[in-house]
């Protein structure tokens, strides 16, 4: 399957960092930080094995504050190499 999960909607001190980590609860299998030249962060991963993974979502400055609504999609519908970009999103 392939999944995007990004943050949206930030608010204007907000600054994140999304983590996938693996089912070990601590390999980091892909990160994200300022997606787009945004303060928003994404990732477009496959997951190849079953199990249970963990997304972390952070502030990239240290005691940073700040609200977003983080987002997980299922876009296996879609082939990654005929598909709009925008509906990769």
């Amino acid at each position: 399957h392939v999944y995007v999960i990004r943050t949206a909607l930030l608010t204007s001190d907000a600054d994140t960092i999304i983590q996938l980590i693996g089912t070990d609860g601590i390999t980091v299998l892909a990160s994200n930080n300022n997606s787009g030249g945004t303060k928003a962060s994404k990732i477009r991963y496959t997951i190849a094995a079953p199990g249970t993974y963990f997304v972390r979502v952070r502030h990239a400055r240290g005691g940073g504050r700040g609200a977003y609504r983080l987002g997980i999609r299922d876009r296996s519908d879609l082939d990654p190499k005929t598909a709009d970009p925008i509906e990769m999103e």
